[in-house]
């Protein structure tokens, strides 16, 4: 089991090593990681394996551009899809509204249709009190002319 100090002497042994280790393992002469791609893409399109691999590797990357397109294709026509669908919901949305509007309406026109109703049975009783008293107006006529026939009975000259 280590211990800290004994991780304290093996640090401190490594660095003082530091200046002798050889050149390719030290930090200032280490490759970039771009040189050290280039280098390994060279190396390995040599060799059989290596142009295979790379060949399903560009076989995969448009595969993956192919899948892209057709993924781009399908959003879009998603997209139009949507747009369609969300214009229909609007216009139902506003015959709702407009449904919510006249039914906020009904108990206006509920309450007009009732004073329309009541009115209407007043004026069916006022024609008809109208109507027994022209009733009454025509028998009392009657009765007069019958009256008047009777005090001055007519001549039969009198064509009337």
């Amino acid at each position: 089991m280590f211990n800290l100090n004994s991780l304290k002497e093996l640090v401190g042994h490594i660095y003082d090593e530091l200046p002798h280790m050889p050149a390719p393992l030290r930090r200032d002469s280490m490759p970039t990681p771009e040189t050290l791609g280039s280098k390994f893409l060279e190396a390995f399109g040599t060799t059989d394996e290596g142009h295979d691999l790379l060949f399903r590797y560009k076989l995969g990357l448009y595969q993956m551009h192919d899948l892209n397109e057709n993924a781009i294709k399908l959003a879009n026509q998603t997209s139009t899809r949507m747009s369609g669908v969300q214009q229909s919901l609007n216009e139902h949305w506003e015959a709702v509204c407009h449904l919510h509007d006249r039914l906020a309406e009904l108990p206006a026109l509920t309450k007009s249709l009732d004073d329309i109703h009541r009115q209407l049975g007043d004026l069916e009783r006022f024609m008809a009190q109208t109507e027994v008293a022209m009733l009454s107006l025509e028998a009392l006529d009657e009765k007069a002319v019958k009256e008047y026939q009777r005090q001055n009975p007519g001549s039969l000259m009198d064509v009337s």
